[in-house]
């Protein structure tokens, strides 16, 4: 299913960015967008509504009312996620009461545009269907947090032409993500990635080294150069034109932090 999306903000350049980030999920769509509380209540009664991101602060009125009124309205209730500057247990205890599935921090660590997307990815296709919530916290757990990495990661190889059925592809998500999530800074593609990797796949070492440069050098070799490098906006090697195994995913994985 796809899911529709209304985004309840009034910062413009921040739906611009929402926008851009629900074109690009093949899942997703956005149905409305808004900064009026009168107006949001009009759109949910129009037309069906299956997710929602929502802005605390909002010109003439606030998200807190919008959730209030809301209340009243005799319509499926879609997945609710906010975002705001607001840190309060008052107010989070309030907007849960309410019926927010998701809240999620403007100024915490880690926080991007990103992370209300795909937690609307994962969540709301099931609570439409089942009418439950299976987010209600302010932290994702960090299960949660590793779908979403490895949904992001897929989606960027995707994107620059990875295929998803060779052996590097699925060596480069893994290393990606262990070089997200690992605890560990610094670490070394010989004696940390690649040993973590061969572990996981039941592979050896080597095979996973090779197999990282065969599918890189394949997509360097047969892809846009001018879309690779608006894709990956990082340094490659001067002599092969390409990035090392280990630019390429620490590139890979700084892009994707930064979403």
């Amino acid at each position: 299913m796809t899911v529709q999306i209304m985004i309840v903000e009034d910062d413009l350049e921040l739906r611009d960015q929402y926008r851009t980030l629900i074109q690009g999920r093949n899942t997703l769509s956005l149905a409305a967008e808004t900064d009026s509380v009168d107006e949001a209540l009009r759109i949910l009664q129009s037309i069906e509504i299956d997710a929602m991101i929502l802005d605390l602060e909002l010109p003439g009125g606030s998200g807190i009312l919008l959730l209030e009124e809301m209340q009243k309205l005799q319509i499926p209730k879609p997945f609710i996620a906010v975002v705001t500057n607001v840190v309060s247990k008052a107010v989070y205890q309030t907007i849960r009461m309410l019926g927010a599935d998701y809240i999620c921090a403007k100024g915490e660590r880690g926080f991007s545009l990103n992370v209300p997307i795909s937690i609307i990815e994962i969540s709301a296709p099931y609570q439409k269907k089942t009418g439950v919530t299976i987010v209600n916290q302010d932290e994702i757990s960090r299960q949660t947090r590793i779908d979403i990495y490895k949904r992001r990661i897929e989606d960027e190889l995707l994107r620059l032409g990875f295929s998803s059925k060779l052996k590097g592809t699925v060596y480069c998500q893994k290393a990606i993500l262990y070089i997200i999530t690992s605890d560990k800074e610094n670490l070394s593609a010989t004696k940390d990635i690649y040993p973590y990797v061969a572990k996981e796949c039941r592979t050896n070492v080597k095979n996973v080294e090779r197999s990282i440069r065969a599918v890189i050098e394949k997509v360097w070799k047969e892809q846009d150069i001018r879309k690779l490098k608006e894709l990956y906006p990082y340094d490659c090697n001067t002599e092969t034109g390409r990035p090392t195994n280990t630019d390429f995913l620490y590139g890979i994985a700084k892009k994707i932090n930064r979403q």
